[in-house]
C-alpha cells in the first residue's frame, strides 16, 4: 500500500513541477531518483557509498566510517 501511494504521489509531482525547480533539481530528476531507490534499495542491504560536505564544509564519504555504528540525520539538509 505504501508503494502503491509513493508511486501516485511521485506521478503528482512529476506532472506539477517536471523541469521547474524542486528542492535544488528538476521535479523529473527528483521523480527518477526517487524510483530508483524504490526499486534498487531494501532495509538490511550495504548502503550506497555517497560523498557530502559536513556542517564544516569538509567532504566525507559513507565508505570512510565502514565497520562502525553511523546514524544519517538528513533533517535541514536542503
Amino acid at each position: 500500500a505504501g508503494r502503491a501511494e509513493a508511486a501516485t504521489l511521485l506521478a503528482r509531482i512529476e506532472q506539477e513541477f517536471c523541469e521547474q525547480d524542486f528542492i535544488g533539481m528538476s521535479g523529473r530528476q527528483f521523480v527518477a531518483g526517487a524510483r530508483f531507490e524504490m526499486d534498487h534499495l531494501r532495509l538490511g542491504q550495504v548502503a550506497p557509498d555517497f560523498e557530502l560536505p559536513d556542517q564544516d564544509g569538509v567532504r566525507f564519504k559513507l565508505s570512510d566510517y565502514r565497520g562502525r555504528v553511523v546514524v544519517l540525520d538528513f533533517w535541514g539538509f536542503v
